[in-house]
C-alpha cells in the first residue's frame, strides 16, 4: 500500500515540475521540513528522474529520501539510501550520511555494527562536523 502511494505520488509531483531543478529542490526541501515525509519523498524521487537535474544535487536528493525514511522509522530504507550517498565520491552529504547509518544501526538494536560505523565516521573524518557524536556513541555504547 506504502509503495502505491509512493508511485501515486511520483507521479503527481512529475506532472507538476514548475521551476528550474534547484528551485525543486528547494521547495522538495521545504516540503521535508514541515513533516510531509512522502511527499517530500516523491518531489525528490521525481527530481531524480530529472536529466537537468545538477549532478551536485543528486546525491543531496538520495540524502533527504534517506532522511524521508528515516523520520518514518524505516531504517533499512533509510539504511540504504544513507548507504548510497556514504558512498558516492564527492558528495558533500558522505559524512552526514555515516552518521545516520550508525544510527540506524542503534535503531535497529544492532550495537557491534553501529560501533563498527562509528570508528569509520572517526577515521575517515577525524576533524570533522559529526566527530564529537561518533567519539560520543563510541565512549558510551563500544566498550
Amino acid at each position: 500500500m506504502y509503495r502505491i502511494l509512493i508511485l501515486f505520488l511520483f507521479a503527481l509531483s512529475v506532472q507538476a515540475q514548475d521551476g528550474s531543478p534547484s528551485e525543486r529542490y528547494g521547495e522538495a526541501l521545504s516540503t521535508f521540513q514541515a513533516r510531509l515525509y512522502t511527499n517530500a519523498e516523491a518531489d525528490f524521487r521525481a527530481l531524480l528522474a530529472d536529466p537537468a537535474l545538477p549532478a551536485s544535487l543528486r546525491d543531496n536528493c538520495w540524502y533527504w529520501i534517506g532522511e524521508c525514511r528515516y523520520a518514518e522509522g524505516a531504517w533499512l530504507d533509510a539504511l540504504a539510501e544513507f548507504s548510497r550517498v556514504a558512498g558516492w565520491p564527492g558528495s558533500n552529504k558522505r559524512e552526514a550520511a555515516q552518521l545516520k547509518i550508525i544510527l540506524c544501526w542503534q535503531n535497529m538494536d544492532e550495537k557491534a555494527e553501529a560501533c563498527r560505523q562509528a570508528e569509520k565516521l572517526q577515521k575517515l573524518w577525524p576533524g570533522g562536523e559529526y566527530i564529537d557524536q561518533a567519539d560520543r556513541l563510541v565512549r558510551l555504547n563500544c566498550n
